[in-house]
């Protein structure tokens, strides 16, 4: 497999890293910086990412990276992922399973 520097786009989820899979992640952003596209998702604001990626400095830094030249776009709303699992279990459930109280 060729190295992700390589690629004209990446996409990537972001989760919680070890310290060698922040380190890792910081490379592959730091290579990528200013000549190739990267997408990358989360489902936690910048603010969290100093938690998540177990390091402050490093999680600015790729932060930096990431907005100098790109663009945040944030979506709000439901889940689909939550609608489509709570639909699937009313969809299951017999007429009185299916009542308000009973769904979570």
């Amino acid at each position: 497999m060729p190295p992700a520097g390589c690629h004209d786009l990446l996409a990537l989820p972001i989760c919680t890293f070890s310290a060698k899979g922040t380190d890792d992640f910081f490379e592959v952003i730091r290579r990528r910086y200013e000549c190739r596209s990267t997408i990358v998702t989360t489902n936690r604001d910048f603010q969290g990412w100093e938690a998540m990626l177990g390091d402050a400095v490093i999680a600015s830094a790729i932060i930096d990276r990431l907005v100098h030249h790109g663009h945040v776009i944030k979506i709000l709303g439901d889940s689909y992922r939550l609608n489509s699992a709570l639909e699937a279990k009313t969809n299951t459930q017999t007429p009185q399973e299916q009542s308000p109280e009973n769904i979570t």
